[in-house]
């Protein structure tokens, strides 16, 4: 939770009072500061690590992390390629320098593999995670070079090993979403416009991973009136909770004091001048019931993008496995997908008008106009900003960093269909829950 980050950050910066050098409270503090999201006040204290440690892996690691989440590619690339000067195994360098596309020579392949042998030769048998990593790696290398061949191949070893290396049961996923229905529809004796807090601070960004919500963020951020927040937790964090507890009593006394609790941890966000704070957690959509409850005046956007091209990102991008157990399985991807689905139309039945649908496809056809209605509906006026969203220059952390930077495109739109072939058992899911 972020007050155990503000408790550690305290303690890190009453070190540096005393000991102003201190490289590593000066590295605890940029990590934590990378955590909250606050990249500015990250990036000031890697910098003065760096005066101290020019050459220590860990803090080089948070800086080009850091480079990268504020667009800084160049920069990035430069910080990863001293990492691996220092420590030629370095995995996460390889992995930021795959995926912003540094791989693009028969040279720079050709040291990526013999790195990349070192490494696999190194771990265990039994690393089947860190094994997935590697190939995950040499998938977007080899795309970016566009060999298609060899990057279909390593993106299915990717996703094998790493399916082995935890486990999970799409039948508890089912059991919840019900769970989650019957919960919400317990509360419906309660008068939404009386519980939680009714103000309008909130906007929730929701959808499915890889469906275009870091750019519908990055859209609304970049009006003056609000502030991009990132994927937070907390509100899935403070729900986990309670629906763990079945002591707690849900009225509407209750629903405050849970909206006050969330208010709190996001109140470093609520900045002079800012009318909204955007919390970008995709799977927030579990939760739209009980933000209606808590936050009776918020908005909630939810991105809607093409369910082949969903699905087929997620299983082209690496996910921890925590919260992300069906992304490497493509029969559990699909039926994920379908769950969410449901459970997106069971909140558009019970609260009608709530939620906005933002389709991706439609961006990228008429951004203007899409743009337009979005602000309308959260109460925004217009701003050009916003559809020059690729300018802003807020720190994002988003497996979507390249896209947010760029304007607005197409190229991403069927690239599934490259992989047709090898995508069969999703597309019998989809098919056989009518969303194919």
């Amino acid at each position: 939770m972020l007050g155990d980050l503000n408790e550690a950050l305290r303690h890190q910066l009453r070190a540096l009072e005393m000991q102003p050098l201190l490289l590593q409270a000066l590295a605890e503090v940029a990590a934590i500061y990378e955590i909250r999201g606050d990249q500015v006040g990250a990036l000031e204290s890697i910098e003065s690590a760096l005066e101290i440690g020019p050459e220590n892996v860990p803090v080089l690691q948070l800086y080009a992390n850091t480079l990268g989440n504020f667009g800084r590619v160049e920069e990035c690339l430069a910080v990863c390629e001293k990492i691996t000067d220092i420590d030629p195994l370095n995995i996460g360098a390889f992995w930021q320098m795959a995926y912003l596309g540094y791989f693009d020579s028969d040279q720079k392949i050709e040291r990526l593999e013999s790195s990349l042998d070192k490494i696999e030769r190194s771990l265990p048998r039994s690393e089947s995670a860190a094994r997935a990593r590697l190939d995950y790696i040499r998938h977007s290398a080899y795309k970016s070079m566009g060999a298609h061949d060899r990057t279909r191949q390593y993106l299915h070893h990717a996703n094998t090993k790493m399916r082995r290396s935890y486990r999970y049961d799409i039948e508890w996923e089912r059991s919840r979403i019900e769970r989650i229905k019957q919960n919400f529809e317990a509360l419906s004796h309660l008068v939404e416009s009386e519980t939680g807090l009714s103000d309008e601070r909130e906007i929730f960004v929701i959808g499915m991973p890889r469906s275009g919500t870091s750019l519908t963020e990055q859209i609304i951020a970049a009006h003056s009136q609000v502030y991009g927040a990132g994927e937070q937790i907390v509100l899935d964090k403070i729900l986990a909770d309670c629906w763990s507890n079945r002591e707690y009593q849900y009225d509407t006394e209750f629903l405050r004091h849970l909206a006050e609790r969330y208010r709190s941890s996001m109140s470093a966000y609520q900045l002079n001048g800012i009318r909204f704070v955007v919390d970008k957690y995709p799977h927030n959509f579990l939760h739209v019931g009980m933000i209606r409850y808590l936050f009776p005046g918020a908005k909630v956007v939810h991105s809607v993008r093409n369910p082949m091209a969903t699905c087929f990102s997620i299983y082209e991008h690496f996910f921890d496995s925590t919260g992300h157990g069906y992304s490497n399985d493509l029969e559990e991807i699909g039926e994920f997908f379908s769950l969410y689905s449901d459970l997106m139309a069971f909140w558009h039945r019970a609260l009608p008008g709530f939620i906005y649908d933002l389709s991706y496809e439609a961006l990228t056809e008429n951004l203007v106009a899409e743009v337009e209605n979005l602000l309308e509906f959260l109460g925004l006026p217009w701003e050009p900003g916003c559809v020059e969203f690729h300018n802003n220059e807020r720190a994002v952390r988003t497996l979507s960093l390249q896209q947010v930077r760029s304007p607005i495109h197409r190229r991403s739109i069927n690239v599934w269909q490259d992989y047709r072939d090898d995508l069969l058992p999703l597309i019998r899911v989809l098919e056989a829950h009518g969303l194919a």
